[in-house]
């Protein structure tokens, strides 16, 4: 009944022959808000939590997936294996997950998911919401010196609540 903190999904996809790497924050929250407070949050960090966009934090994090085993498809298995090879070896000489994946020009996709209950539709409306949370991912990834980038921010405001639908999902999957 507690929720595990960090990245909430790490993925992987291929765009003209070259890896990109996705960092997924989700949010199911009550309000547009609450989105926002939260995934900057996530960014930034609270007094309880380090924030994600952090080099401590992704290189932590890493571990955690290598650990977990990594699902690439048998065609990418053999298109990325120099990269993969070259990513173990330096990862075992003590480099850095985030300096390897700078130094080799991969592309990181920053994704910003939430979804909530508002009667508001009007993406222009939430304009403000989604400029805070850009411009607070930015910061951290320019610290970081992350050149190759890209971000995402997904709103959804819906009729039903956001635990409803988190509920309905989640009866999909038994």
């Amino acid at each position: 009944n507690r929720e595990a903190t960090g990245i909430d999904s790490v993925v992987y996809y291929i765009d003209n022959d070259k890896l990109n790497i996705c960092f997924c924050e989700a949010k199911f929250v009550v309000d547009a808000s609450s989105a926002k407070s939260e995934l900057k949050s996530d960014i930034e960090g609270d007094e309880r939590h380090l924030g994600h966009l952090t080099k401590e934090f992704i290189n932590d994090y890493v571990q955690f997936i290598v650990e977990k085993g990594v699902n690439l498809s048998s065609n990418d298995k053999i298109k990325f294996s120099n990269f993969l090879n070259k990513l173990n070896l330096e990862l075992c000489n003590e480099k850095e997950f985030l300096d390897i994946l700078i130094n080799e020009d991969i592309c990181i996709n920053f994704i910003f998911f939430a979804i909530f209950k508002s009667s508001q539709k009007i993406p222009e409306d939430l304009e403000s919401h989604y400029n805070e949370i850009k411009n607070s991912a930015i910061s951290h990834i320019t610290s970081l010196n992350i050149k190759n980038y890209k971000i995402e921010i997904v709103f959804i405001p819906t009729n039903n609540t956001s635990m409803t639908i988190k509920k309905e999902i989640e009866k999909n999957y038994e």
